[in-house]
């Protein structure tokens, strides 16, 4: 893994090749899952995971994994699929194109839940719009507008991008999906309807819940495990934040954990991620999760028929910072969709506390990352943030002029 991972930090290696031909990957990373026990004590084997946030059919993908396969690492070609999966059981032996392609196809697992920061938003107008925007800076630095309106400054660079053949894309608006122009205002009324039950139970969460029960008890409430308050190794930190500093103002986060025993946990756990699948698709697919903007891409996934739940995305910033915007944000959405974990921290009806114990809620999820030396990472723009995407598209349509105008313009 290391091998593979110097070579995509140096020049983009195999997710780089994929986009030069059809550009459409986004996020890109190998992660391997250690052996582990489960609650039950029963060995969960290592595996290896591929995840990739793309604009792509998944089978037209993989295709292209397998054609762009090949790689120079240390002045010799490399076989990346072949090196990777060697190791793994059903990986045929000297496999051709055709079995490699349906080696990864039978292999595919499916995502409960997916948050995408912007539905609809592909690499290539990721690209093209930064493009645009370098374009405008270049423009407003080489002349003086002083004593200009702003209209008439606006008017100026429309004329400068129509005159460059290639921004000659900029003056019209990207094509929308259909169900967003069918559904757009019934997302947003329901969008700021969620937003006040969020409001709601924010203040609900910060009221004194349990003295209101008679003979309760915070713990007799909950059908949980034993918190997991178990230091997190210095060196597990320092390696993480070494991997925080590398360069991009981006970073992966990948987690793994049991899911606490018995069938109502399990079945609780489903419901939840079905749920928030839907609201992640139908409420949260423009830029905004709930008041947390960092987030490009993030996924959970059943693994190992249920017993665990791998949590993977990719946000900007630390991971300090990251978790906190969380849990100062949503805490009672962190207790929704990681409650049911083994070792999470003590909620109230699945909605309060939990999360809102920063210190235990940091140690949980700390003790669960995935080692960033198990990982492969890779990024089609290290250099934006989500709100840049964000500004990126609101400038690009700025200079667009409504329909009315525009039939005017000759």
């Amino acid at each position: 893994m290391k091998l593979i991972d110097a070579q995509v930090r140096a020049n983009g290696g195999v997710f780089k090749r994929i986009n030069d031909e059809l550009l459409h990957v986004h996020f890109g990373r190998w992660v391997i899952l250690e052996a582990k026990r489960d609650l039950d004590q029963n060995v969960l084997p290592p595996q290896l995971i591929y995840l990739c946030d793309i604009d792509l059919l998944d089978q037209d993908h993989l295709q292209l994994l397998v054609k762009n396969r090949f790689d120079t690492i240390d002045g010799h070609p490399v076989d990346i699929l072949d090196l990777l999966y060697a190791n793994c059981e059903g990986y045929p032996h000297q496999p051709s194109d055709a079995d490699r392609l349906s080696y990864l196809g039978s292999h595919r697992i499916v995502a409960q839940t997916i948050y995408v920061n912007k539905i609809g938003r592909t690499v290539k107008q990721v690209l093209r719009e930064q493009e645009l925007c370098t374009a405008i800076e270049e423009i407003l630095d080489g002349k003086d507008w002083q004593g200009m309106t702003s209209v008439a400054v606006r008017q100026a660079i429309q004329k400068a991008v129509r005159q460059r053949p290639n921004l000659s894309w900029a003056l019209q608006p990207e094509p929308s999906p259909l169900e967003e122009s069918l559904f757009g205002s019934l997302k947003s009324v329901l969008r700021t309807g969620f937003e006040k039950v969020i409001d709601g139970l924010n203040v609900l969460g910060k009221l004194t819940v349990i003295p209101l029960l008679p003979n309760s008890t915070e713990a007799g409430l909950e059908r949980t495990g034993i918190e997991d308050i178990k230091p997190v190794k210095p060196e597990v930190i320092e390696e993480l934040e070494e991997f925080d500093d590398r360069g991009a103002v981006q970073s992966p986060f990948s987690a793994i954990g049991l899911v606490k025993k018995g069938f109502i946990n399990h079945a609780a756990e489903q419901v939840k991620l079905f749920a928030a699948n839907i609201g992640a698709r139908n409420l949260f697919g423009d830029s905004d999760l709930s008041g947390v903007k960092t987030i490009h891409f993030a996924r959970w996934i059943f693994m190992d028929g249920g017993r665990r739940v791998l949590f993977c995305s990719n946000y900007d910033g630390s991971l300090e910072n990251y978790m906190s915007d969380f849990v100062d944000l949503v805490a009672w959405g962190l207790n929704v969709v990681f409650g049911q974990g083994e070792g999470y921290p003590r909620t109230v009806f699945g909605l309060f506390k939990g999360a809102e114990d920063e210190l235990k809620f940091r140690t949980f999820l700390r003790n669960r990352q995935i080692p960033a030396r198990s990982w492969a990472w890779y990024s089609a723009y290290p250099n934006l943030t989500a709100l840049n995407l964000q500004t990126n598209s609101e400038i690009r349509l700025g200079l667009i002029d409504p329909p009315e105008a525009q039939q005017q313009v000759k």
